[in-house]
């Protein structure tokens, strides 16, 4: 069990499955990819003929789930396997200290102080910390031995991040 009352150290190795989930998830969360896809999907079955709206809208709900299919399965696959991920797909060394979150792989050590962190989530499969608005650390489940120390993890994180924010907005 892990000591979460001082500076607490987390390791794990972030899967092909474990990011493609995470974008899914992050990307089905934005209002403005919803909003494109859409207006993407309807557009082609706008009809001014009232009488047909019914089975317009109908085809346009259709083809937004198929944009959504192909967004998540292919482009987002291929996308993931044609980049080069060797530095997001390895072990990932996390802290969580008095002043930062430090992150180091074999190829960075970045440290983030607390101030700057934008917030920590938990979705189904993983906790991920947000250090911008669009780069998070995914952490999966794997990674906690139990949905106790997972809780423990994300609850300490969320506490670092409003001790550091209450005087920001000051």
């Amino acid at each position: 069990m892990m000591n979460f009352a001082t500076a607490m150290r987390i390791e794990y190795d972030n899967t092909f499955w474990d990011m493609l989930v995470f974008t899914a998830i992050h990307q089905f969360c934005s209002p403005v990819m919803q909003g494109f896809l859409l207006l993407v999907a309807a557009m082609p079955f706008y009809v001014p003929d009232p009488g047909m709206e019914a089975p317009a809208w109908f085809m346009a709900a259709f083809y937004y789930v198929l944009l959504w299919t192909f967004q998540i399965v292919v482009f987002n696959s291929l996308y993931l396997v044609s980049t080069k991920n060797h530095a997001i797909l390895t072990r990932h060394r996390v802290e969580v200290g008095p002043e930062a979150l430090v992150e180091e792989t074999k190829f960075n050590k970045s440290f983030f102080y607390w101030h700057g962190v934008v917030c920590a989530i938990s979705r189904p499969g993983f906790v991920a910390v947000y250090v911008t608005q669009q780069m998070a650390f995914v952490i999966p489940n794997r990674t906690f031995a139990s949905p106790s120390e997972r809780a423990s993890f994300l609850a300490l994180v969320k506490s670092k991040i409003q001790e550091a924010t209450k005087g920001k907005s000051q």
